[in-house]
């Protein structure tokens, strides 16, 4: 008879370091949609985490970057484009003196995908100068069997950290458990349950990139830039998957 308990399984992530470009010379914002993205990036096998041993299936998010400063009150525009389609149009206000950080998620992206953000103003003193990029990861199934036990996020870590410019953290959003479809679980700090399940969004979730409703976050602050907002994410999950069949 074939057991129906499988092997303990551990999954070690790292991410990748983000990618950081603080220009030596701000660059005015257009009063008007540029014609080409002042931001781009085409995704390479190298821009994703790094598993010793890969989940069975798993959701990757793209962070873009940007920030600069407003020296005259007024709106900042900003249009996400993905492999050239247009996915997020919006604007959003920056007070007079303010630094701006904004923040751009791709759900769903995969190696050879390009992430591209337009910024334009309506005043023509305001400017950009800064842009970061890094892959997360969310709703991951670690096994192919649906029951899991026991099930661990033994360790977690908050990203991005980014360090050009004048950074500061402003908020560090709690990931998401799921034990089944219906119980969910904010945390910060490693959990263990002695049985579990993998459901529609697999054993967890990142707030920002999926659960928050938009591919977009702007910051303001007078003193920081950027001035960002963070995940906590998986680094360390350990399980044993079981066979659904003759339970």
């Amino acid at each position: 008879m074939t057991p129906l308990a499988g092997s303990l399984k551990t999954i070690n992530i790292t991410y990748r370091t983000p990618e950081e470009t603080l220009l030596s010379t701000p660059e005015i914002l257009p009063t008007s949609e540029p014609e080409t993205p002042q931001i781009t990036k085409t995704l390479t096998a190298d821009d994703f985490p790094i598993f010793d041993a890969k989940p069975v299936k798993v959701t990757f998010v793209g962070w873009l970057i940007a920030a600069g400063k407003y020296p005259t009150a007024g709106s900042l525009y900003f249009r996400l484009l993905k492999n050239g389609v247009s996915i997020w149009y919006y604007s959003g206000t920056v007070y007079a003196g303010y630094f701006w950080t904004l923040h751009t998620f791709f759900f769903d992206v995969k190696v050879g995908d390009v992430l591209a953000v337009k910024l334009w103003s309506n005043q023509t003193d305001s400017y950009w100068d800064y842009k970061a990029f890094q892959i997360q990861l969310t709703r991951v199934f670690p096994v192919s069997q649906r029951l899991l036990s026991p099930f661990k996020i033994a360790s977690l870590a908050a990203h991005p950290v980014l360090t050009l410019g004048n950074p500061s953290v402003a908020t560090t959003e709690s990931l998401r458990v799921y034990v089944g479809d219906a119980i969910t679980v904010s945390t910060t700090s490693p959990l263990d349950w002695k049985i579990g399940y993998a459901g529609t969004y697999g054993v967890c979730r990142i707030y920002y990139g999926d659960i928050f409703s938009y591919p977009v976050y702007l910051y303001i602050s007078m003193t920081y830039r950027p001035h960002y907002i963070r995940n906590w994410l998986p680094t360390k999950i350990v399980t044993r998957g079981w066979r659904t069949d003759g339970l």
